[in-house]
């Protein structure tokens, strides 16, 4: 398989978005975890060198060696003819390298809320940093998956005004959800322009 320039020879295990994971062997301090303990995982596999500009501040995904389309390695996209090949999260058992990024997750934390970490943390990127989404603004969120729903949470936390989400009918389950939040549901069929035009109206 293909993936930018970089062939995956043979096959791999896929997972780059992972729930929870306990820690069940360690042979490095550097995390600073031991056995049985519950961590959040990031995708991106880092140089982690203090030269790199974009490790040094934590901008972890600009890091060259995280690079997917010049063919660099991330999780759940590595060759599982590389070392014991354990290295996507759809598995019992993942190997993390050197470079993995590890976060210890709260004891007391629900494993269920630590399950939406990465989807969370995706979503404020994305709606608050990347999209500017602040008190007062009309945010619309394409889709009422995990991320759209992280999404409409991520709004509603920095005050957001309307939040819209756009689904298809046969996600009426998750817009159910996304209503409860707060998030007006839209079905993917109805004129775009009269969606356009209530978004307009105050």
């Amino acid at each position: 398989m293909l993936v930018g320039s970089y062939l995956l020879c043979g096959e791999d295990v896929r997972g780059r978005d992972r729930a929870v994971l306990s820690v069940e062997e360690t042979q490095s301090t550097a995390w600073d975890v031991r056995p049985g303990d519950r961590v959040a995982l990031e995708e991106y596999l880092p140089c982690l060198r203090e030269a790199c500009p974009a490790c040094r501040i934590g901008d972890y995904r600009m890091c060259p060696h995280t690079d997917l389309f010049a063919g660099k390695r991330r999780v759940g996209l590595v060759s599982a003819d590389d070392g014991a090949g354990l290295h996507g999260g759809n598995a019992e058992y993942m190997q993390l390298s050197a470079n993995s990024l590890v976060y210890r997750l709260p004891a007391d934390l629900d494993a269920d809320l630590a399950a939406w970490t990465q989807p969370f943390a995706n979503a404020l990127d994305w709606t608050v940093d990347a999209g500017g989404a602040k008190e007062g603004s009309t945010v619309v969120v394409i889709g009422p998956g995990y991320h759209g729903i992280a999404a409409v949470a991520a709004a509603r936390a920095v005050g957001a005004a309307r939040i819209v989400v756009i689904g298809v009918p046969e996600s009426a389950g998750r817009l159910e959800i996304v209503e409860s939040l707060g998030a007006v549901p839209v079905i993917k069929g109805r004129p775009i322009h009269s969606i356009v035009i209530n978004l307009r109206q105050p």
